[in-house]
């Protein structure tokens, strides 16, 4: 199915942009939703496995997927009214997946090839006796009165009065009929008008002129806390998911590098099915966080994600299972590991003295963050991590400076990040923290290497 635009049951669905229509209602689908759809259209009335779903939204993997999973597929039936007792078009099977149940609409026909015209070629002309042309049609002539009748036939009566149609030519002047002559100043007078509408019509009409405004970026260290949903039956569990919801965004606000966007503005979102892109947009937040709660008995499983409003991808998921006496702590938990994923290190600097405090000196003074020092075993040069060179990011490198602030040298080129450098006791091995190949986002694994220095 390699159409942009698929139809089923009255909805519209535009696979490109994501727009979900109906009745001229339209809503956007988040990206997740919008693909579980896209993969269930793709085989009507055929089961989808979740490990076919699964593999399909987390390629690279993720901390949760069955959670994320079951929410992409809540969103898409909200979206689409449907419920799970009596589907109308999203049928779960048990352990197994799910099955797309409605009609797809066939294939719009497409447009009739025209018809076309035949092209009759006009009568040609032959010189008559005494070199006067004459039309002739399967080598007989025709004769020009009865020519210029049929010509004339479908414009004017013929009069009843008989009329001289002959042209007096004058002495010693070449013979040219009527019907040339009338053909020429049809001609002219149509060419002529042609002229002058295009000529009018291009004066008339302004240059149309276009001009592309580019949508402003959103503030990068601003974040607005969504309102998480109860996936609990009793009413009351509505407000424990709101108010676990109000207190991250109030431990968010604490933060001092991090804009936090009211409860007032982004609790207006609840039970709002929107793309995230449209909600940063009207919040002009660049993240966003959203998530849902469970109760069962005297346990809480709360599920949260962060999203970039940006793009409208998921950064980050996690589940969370308590006891729910720990939901303070769990509260301080979600909102702890949100910023980690938000909050960007602000500048240091590497600095030395001796144990007592005494003969403080400066040594590094590069910008960005550098942080994590480690002193070689000849004591006179520091390996550290640093961002300086892409202050705004995240990709640290490990660099090796003396310790007077000079050979500053860098030591690692990882696109990832890079960080916690040791030196084992005799120098031969260096032992460090890195994000490189990891299978999901965020995963930091120990490496070691051994330690060779330049001659």
């Amino acid at each position: 199915m390699n159409r942009r635009k698929v139809s089923f049951d009255g909805w519209v669905l535009d696979r490109e942009s994501g727009d979900l229509s109906r009745d001229g209602n339209r809503q956007r689908l988040q990206e997740l939703p919008l693909k579980v759809l896209g993969l269930l259209l793709a085989s009507p009335d055929g089961l989808v496995t979740r490990e076919q779903l699964i593999k399909h939204l987390w390629p690279k993997g993720v901390v949760d997927f069955d959670t994320g999973l079951n929410t992409a597929v809540r969103k898409l039936r909200v979206a689409l009214g449907d419920v799970t007792d009596a589907p109308r078009y999203i049928e779960t099977i048990p352990r197994r997946g799910y099955r797309f149940v409605g009609t797809i609409d066939p294939d719009p026909p497409s447009a009739a090839e025209p018809t076309p015209v035949p092209f009759v070629a006009p009568p040609i002309e032959e010189p008559a006796s005494g070199g006067e042309k004459q039309p002739v049609e399967g080598g007989k002539p025709i004769a020009p009165t009865l020519a210029l009748q049929e010509l004339v036939r479908d414009t004017a009566p013929v009069p009843d009065r008989s009329v001289d149609l002959s042209i007096q030519n004058e002495p010693g002047s070449a013979t040219k009929p009527r019907r040339r002559m009338f053909f020429g100043i049809a001609a002219t007078l149509a060419l002529s008008i042609g002229v002058m509408y295009w000529l009018l019509h291009r004066v008339a009409t302004p240059p149309v002129v276009t001009s592309s405004i580019p949508t402003p970026a959103l503030p990068d260290q601003s974040v607005a806390v969504l309102p998480f949903e109860s996936l609990s039956t009793e009413p009351n569990n509505e407000f424990l998911a709101l108010g676990i919801a109000e207190t991250v965004l109030h431990r968010l606000a604490s933060l001092r590098d991090l804009t936090v966007i009211g409860r007032t503005s982004s609790f207006v979102f609840k039970n709002r099915n929107e793309d995230a892109r449209q909600i940063g947009r009207a919040l002009n937040a660049r993240y966003l966080v959203e998530g849902s709660v469970q109760r069962a008995g005297e346990r809480l499983r709360v599920q949260a994600q962060l999203i970039d409003a940006a793009s409208g991808k998921q950064l980050w998921s996690l589940a969370f299972d308590r006891p729910l006496a720990d939901i303070f702590a769990l509260q301080d938990e979600i909102a702890g590991l949100i910023a980690q994923n938000l909050v960007r290190p602000v500048r240091m600097e590497i600095w030395v003295m001796d144990a007592d405090g005494s003969h403080q000196h400066q040594v590094t003074n590069l910008g960005g963050a550098n942080f994590a020092p480690y002193y070689h075993p000849d004591g006179q040069r520091i390996i550290f991590a640093s961002n300086y060179k892409n202050p705004r990011s995240r990709n640290f490198d490990l660099y090796l400076v003396n310790q007077d602030g000079t050979g500053l040298e860098q030591i690692t080129t990882n696109t990832e990040f890079d960080a916690f450098p040791m030196f084992s006791p005799d120098g031969r091995q260096l032992v460090w923290a890195s994000n490189r190949n990891g299978k999901v986002q965020g995963e930091t694994n120990i490496f070691i290497a051994d330690w060779v220095d330049n001659p």
